[in-house]
């Protein structure tokens, strides 16, 4: 029998099961009973739905119900920052080296992919960019510098080069 069933019924996607506080007893044909800890336990998943675990000790079973839910995204973090951080006027955003990691309410955290950027525009100025995954957001810095004329030349020749006096150009 479950002397006292575990205080913990409801779990969160990825959680293991929690029978710490679990008391399992054995009732024999004497009259006498022994708190047991050798048991074998099946029947828990830690994917969402609704488990019956079943206990089972000498060929007899006791069994109790948790739920699973599904994990929920907490909070999302930056953990490496692209590699470039400096741009051109005109170039495009480049996000290689970006690490982002989301972090769930089961306490388990993982490198994610699926995120949203916004905030970059290639005109000159410090740009936030934010990074978005469901309502979940973080932030990093780039900056655009302004272009600059550097140099000039004459990449072809006029077809006419020799001008009479009061010839067009």
């Amino acid at each position: 029998a479950l002397t006292t069933k575990p205080s913990k019924n409801t779990y969160i996607e990825g959680q293991d099961l929690d029978v710490s506080d679990m008391v399992v007893t054995a009732y024999y044909n004497n009259d006498t009973t022994e708190v047991i800890t050798d048991y074998n336990i099946s029947g828990f998943e830690s994917v969402p739905g609704t488990y019956t675990v079943t206990v089972e000790y000498g060929g007899r079973t006791a069994s109790f119900v948790v739920q699973v839910k599904q994990k929920t995204l907490q909070t999302i973090s930056i953990e490496n920052l692209p590699d470039k951080l400096v741009y051109l006027e005109g170039d495009s955003l480049d996000t290689k080296g970006l690490t982002v990691m989301a972090h769930y309410d089961n306490g388990t955290s993982e490198v994610i992919t699926d995120y949203t950027l916004r905030g970059y525009s290639s005109t000159p100025g410090t740009k936030t960019i934010y990074v978005e995954k469901g309502e979940a957001i973080d932030s990093f810095t780039v900056t655009v510098t302004a272009k600059s004329l550097v140099s000039i030349s004459v990449t072809s020749q006029p077809r006419k080069l020799i001008y009479l006096e009061g010839d067009a150009f």
